[in-house]
């Protein structure tokens, strides 16, 4: 059976609070998970819980879904003057799994992005997406926001005994372009001649 802890470390009481954002990577469609923060537990089927405190350091402890693991499970936050945000990855209990890291880089903080492994497709607003699978070989492709491009932006990785990080370059769809002028000297009049 499982159970949730919870723990609370003693935020200050600076005036004013701040948001502490969970959000849940590869939650299964209208699966519930809970989240034990600062003396209270905070249940959801959507991909983020939200919590209001003030400066301190605050512990935490994630329940995914039945059948479901989460990382971290547990750990603590720390609030200093600005919001937080922790990423929850959910994986299927079972079998050995590794990481599969896709960091990106070129989007502004924040911007949503997702990747589709395998038919299924994670969202994040984080540089760097994790996802624990067991050993094998994984399609994927990766999906850009709008106005953007995405280097590579499909291929095969190969989970093998440990982990993969596989770097993302984004692009802007609507980079400038410029004419180039190829002149030439020399030849005939009326003679034809090209340029690839």
């Amino acid at each position: 059976q499982l159970s949730l802890a919870m723990f609370d470390l003693g935020g200050s009481g600076d005036c004013g609070s701040f948001p502490v954002t969970f959000t849940a990577m590869g939650l299964p469609s209208g699966a519930e998970w809970s989240v034990g923060f600062h003396g209270s537990v905070n249940t959801t089927n959507g991909t983020t819980l939200v919590f209001s405190v003030a400066n301190g350091s605050y512990a935490f402890s994630v329940l995914p879904p039945v059948g479901y693991l989460a990382r971290p499970a547990n750990g603590t936050v720390v609030v200093t003057g600005t919001s937080v945000e922790v990423p929850i990855y959910l994986y299927r209990a079972g079998g050995t799994r590794y990481p599969l890291s896709f960091s990106e880089d070129g989007l502004p903080s924040g911007i949503p992005w997702a990747v589709v492994v395998n038919g299924n497709r994670t969202n994040s607003s984080f540089p760097t997406l994790v996802l624990q699978l067991t050993n094998g070989t994984y399609n994927f492709s990766v999906v850009p926001p709008p106005y953007e491009v995405v280097s590579p932006s499909n291929g095969t990785v190969t989970i093998s005994g440990g982990a993969l990080t596989l770097a993302l370059q984004f692009f802007s769809a609507h980079a400038s372009t410029y004419p180039v002028w190829f002149v030439e000297e020399g030849l005939p009049s009326g003679t034809g001649w090209s340029v690839s």
